[in-house]
């Protein structure tokens, strides 16, 4: 799934559009076939929902947010999937109106338990913008098995809330 097909999807549902005072969001990618992994379910406020990466190409994938109006924050309250079948980042790239800043995760437990949600508050300089683009710069892997032969394979990041104030 790409970001075009998410802005499909996007008006089937009857999301609003920046112009109506919405938010625009689109992903590089989202877990294939889960409808419920794309990158609006880590700004609808639910620790339940994640934005859930490929299994191909963890690293690198990004998510886009573009809001009416501008917002100013210094840092993410940042609930991360933490469990024994997720990859969970290290590093994000946070790109504000085209001002880059890395910022480093610090290390997380992992849980016993599926889907278990982890929070740090990440802070920062002052950023401030519309146009607000997260991306996944390193991890601490995960490997799970691979269904169709011996090996194992990189497994997914999910970020149940990226906890940008303002930003829903």
């Amino acid at each position: 799934p790409n970001a075009s097909e998410s802005s499909t999807i996007d008006g089937v549902l009857g999301l609003p559009t920046v112009a109506q005072g919405g938010v625009h969001v689109a992903a590089k990618e989202y877990l294939a076939g889960c409808l419920s992994c794309r990158a609006e379910q880590a700004i609808d406020g639910n620790p339940a929902t994640a934005w859930v990466t490929p299994f191909v190409g963890v690293r690198r994938q990004w998510a886009d947010y573009q809001v009416p109006s501008p917002i100013t924050f210094d840092h993410m309250d940042l609930q991360v999937v933490a469990d024994q079948v997720h990859s969970r980042p290290t590093l994000l790239e946070l790109s504000v109106d085209g001002k880059v800043q890395y910022v480093p995760v610090p290390a997380l437990p992992v849980s016993a338990q599926r889907d278990a949600v982890d929070k740090v508050t990440l802070h920062f300089p002052p950023m401030t913008g519309k146009h607000i683009e997260v991306t996944i710069a390193s991890i601490a892997p995960t490997y799970t098995d691979n269904s169709y032969s011996t090996t194992h394979v990189l497994s997914p990041v999910g970020i149940a809330e990226l906890g940008i104030p303002g930003l829903s």
